[in-house]
């Protein structure tokens, strides 16, 4: 199966996808169809970009559809000072209301968490969801005597 596929009848061969791919996985054809570059599937770091700036939604990656990739509204976008009082405002929350959180947010947020960068996109992180004060309760003892044992191989922060 291929990396890619296009739309022809969608493609407006803008070769946006080509000039945004940090791969450099992609070529403009010679019919200005944008095609995989020599080595392109062995340097693809399933970043999604060329999915996400197709104007025509004409672009999927057999691990990423169109239809995955969040639409931009530009009318959404943050001024530069409400970025910065977002980030300087910003606060660690140790004391949390004792109701158990929906299972609807709670997904909603896990997906939303799913987007953030990582280096070359390989998401080097998983997610475990406890409820119940118990389970909670013994979940955190074990980070914390997780962190105790492992400190002396850890960086000298927590020593």
């Amino acid at each position: 199966m291929s990396l890619f596929s296009i739309d022809k009848q969608k493609c407006n061969l803008c070769g946006l996808c080509v000039t945004d791919c940090p791969g450099f996985v992609l070529a403009v054809g010679e019919d200005g169809v944008p095609s995989l570059a020599q080595g392109g599937e062995e340097r693809c770091i399933k970043c999604g970009h060329c999915v996400a700036v197709c104007p025509n939604g004409a672009f999927d990656h057999r691990l990423m559809s169109a239809g995955q990739c969040v639409e931009i509204n530009r009318t959404l976008k943050p001024s530069p000072r409400s970025v910065e009082q977002f980030l300087k405002s910003r606060r660690s929350t140790r004391v949390y209301k004792d109701e158990p959180l929906d299972s609807n947010t709670l997904e909603k947020l896990l997906d939303i968490a799913s987007y953030a960068p990582s280096g070359h996109n390989i998401q080097p992180v998983s997610w475990v969801v406890v409820s119940g004060r118990e389970k909670r309760k013994g979940t955190g003892d074990l980070v914390v005597e997780w962190m105790i044992t492992s400190a002396p191989r850890l960086s000298g922060r927590w020593q």
